[in-house]
């Protein structure tokens, strides 16, 4: 008899029958009646797993599903992890980080239900690894394909209408959107919401949005972005002002534009990125404004998220939770 049947009849997340026969302390009172009722019923009996951790710590699991390598490459989503890390810390909770690209590579401490929750990154359209972790309590930090788990967002509908009238005050009327990361959903969607912000307020903006595959590694990437700045060189009513929805993608833009002479600033065309990804702004000159999606607010508001989840399963309607972005002028 598994773990899973143990779960649905008790109406508990798989991992809150591994905590209950792990004596885990955290869990309510009424969940470990009903588990234990519903064990009984189906003859279940589990192995007590040994702890890697001091007794009654919790573990969760920050999972990055899709490319491992265009993780890393965006210097922000490592500093995200190690300050989710230091929020639940202070909770007494350990984290474990993993990257996972398809059901081979989901790690064994998470499939024996050892990991109390998850907390997601990245993007993924293999629905057997949604469907392998559909039983954990789990908030998302993006947006994603499923309806299962929370969602800590940054305000995207938002970032959409600042970039717009950021732009629309420094008296550009010839806008663009540049983006060639497609990986992630929210990414796509500030593109769209600028888009349509300025349709609203009867402003044109010109796309140069990649349109081939999403890239794999950031050698693919680059190749991408600068296919894009070709399009833009080409474009027969140039714009004065452009849209880059990552940071670390307005530095490779930088670097195109810089390479084929089009002139950045004043007299030239103005960028505006977004994430506040500081380690990329201040290398670039002038440094370009952006738009801060507000990261400590979502990690914190996440860990309190995730943990209230994990004491909460039997709650059944998600719950999503969007951060005001901010708008940090840079040299301008």
């Amino acid at each position: 008899m598994s773990m899973v049947k143990v779960a649905k009849m008790a109406k508990v997340s798989q991992a809150t029958v591994s905590r209950v026969f792990n004596g885990n302390p955290t869990v309510s009172r009424e969940s470990v009646e009903n588990v234990k009722r519903a064990a009984a019923l189906l003859g279940y009996k589990a192995k007590r797993k040994p702890r890697t951790s001091t007794s009654g710590v919790l573990k969760v699991a920050a999972i990055s599903l899709g490319s491992e390598e265009m993780a890393a490459f965006f210097g922000g989503h490592s500093i995200c992890i190690e300050k989710i890390e230091r929020e639940l810390a202070k909770n007494n909770v350990e984290l474990l980080r993993f990257n996972v690209t398809d059901v081979a590579s989901i790690p064994a401490v998470i499939l024996s239900g050892e990991v109390s929750g998850l907390i997601l990154t990245g993007y993924t359209l293999d629905f057997e690894v949604l469907e392998k972790l559909e039983s954990f309590p789990k908030v998302w930090l993006n947006s994603h394909t499923t309806k299962d788990g929370d969602v800590i967002l940054p305000g995207n509908v938002e970032i959409g209408k600042l970039a717009l009238d950021y732009f629309l005050k420094r008296g550009h009327s010839k806008l663009g959107v540049l983006n060639a990361y497609l990986a992630n959903p929210a990414v796509v969607s500030r593109c769209e919401y600028f888009k349509h912000a300025a349709s609203l307020a009867g402003v044109k903006v010109t796309d140069f949005i990649y349109k081939g595959l999403k890239s794999q590694n950031w050698q693919e990437f680059e190749q991408n972005v600068e296919v894009l700045v070709k399009e833009f060189i080409k474009s027969d009513n140039r714009p004065t002002a452009v849209f880059v929805p990552v940071d670390t993608e307005v530095a490779l833009v930088y670097r195109f534009f810089t390479k084929y002479g089009i002139k950045i600033g004043k007299g030239g065309v103005e960028i505006l990125g977004c994430d506040n990804d500081t380690a990329t702004r201040v290398a670039l000159y002038p440094r370009p404004s952006t738009i801060d999606i507000g990261t400590e607010i979502l990690i914190r508001q996440a860990v309190q998220l995730l943990l209230w989840r994990i004491e909460s399963p039997n709650v059944d309607r998600n719950i999503s939770i969007v951060v005001e972005p901010k708008l940090i002028l840079g040299e301008v």
